[in-house]
């Protein structure tokens, strides 16, 4: 069922740094130990059984880079899969919200998403992102919006990528804070060009205001204290 798709592996953090093999052959080559790091294998991968080896150096010329007060504990730390995606897919969901009116009867929601595509070749004419918000209970807010993914990539100074953007601006929304973090769906789907849906995405969001005034740190107009403690990410 993965043929004709695009076969990708995650690796979810690596210390120091890492190299990956499929079926005897390099890969790539990871140097970020805090950061996932994705490699496209379709071209390495075939029906039936494949090895893949992840080799990992403890010590790099990184490590000194990343030299902190903290413990040296070498490996793969975080996640590892691999996942088949769509020759065309959604690579990725961007959604930025925020909130006017704090504090007054006039609350407005404001989401800017977009939705951007990659895969085994280019969008052609006819793909298109449908973007909705709603609350956790499925209950539509406002109208979708159905945007065209820009395809015309050879125009010079004109095409920007195969990115569709999206703005609500949602009346009476009820805002996020620490003490109500309440919250709410953001939808993205995928129709290719003869209208069936290829993928749906969807994240998490909260309406909040962040602001700095009059040397107070504000959410949602109102003036906060951070307790919090030094972390390191083990």
């Amino acid at each position: 069922r993965w043929f004709d798709r695009q076969i990708v592996m995650h690796i979810g953090g690596v210390e120091s740094v890492h190299a990956l093999y499929v079926n005897g052959e390099f890969v790539g080559y990871g140097t970020d130990s805090r950061l996932a790091s994705e490699y496209d294998i379709t071209a390495f991968v075939h029906a039936g059984s494949n090895d893949v080896a992840i080799v990992v150096m403890r010590w790099s010329a990184h490590s000194y880079v990343e030299d902190q007060d903290q413990w040296w504990m070498a490996g793969l730390h975080r996640s590892v899969f691999v996942e088949a995606r769509g020759a065309v897919h959604l690579e990725s969901l961007v959604c930025t919200a925020g909130l006017r009116g704090a504090g007054t009867s006039d609350v407005i929601g404001t989401l800017a998403a977009s939705a951007t595509l990659d895969g085994l070749m280019p969008p052609g004419a006819g793909w298109r992102v449908r973007f909705g918000v709603e609350t956790l209970r499925g209950r539509r807010l406002g109208r979708t919006q159905l945007v065209d993914v820009p395809y015309q990539f050879a125009v010079p100074y004109v095409f920007s990528g195969h990115t569709a953007t999206a703005t609500f601006e949602l009346p009476g929304i009820d805002a996020w804070s620490a003490e109500s973090p309440t919250r709410y769906r953001v939808t993205a789907e995928l129709l290719g060009p003869d209208g069936s849906i290829a993928e749906v995405h969807s994240q998490f969001i909260g309406f909040r205001n962040v602001e700095v005034r009059d040397r107070q740190l504000l959410v949602n107009g109102e003036p906060v204290w951070i307790f919090g403690v030094n972390r390191h990410d083990h």
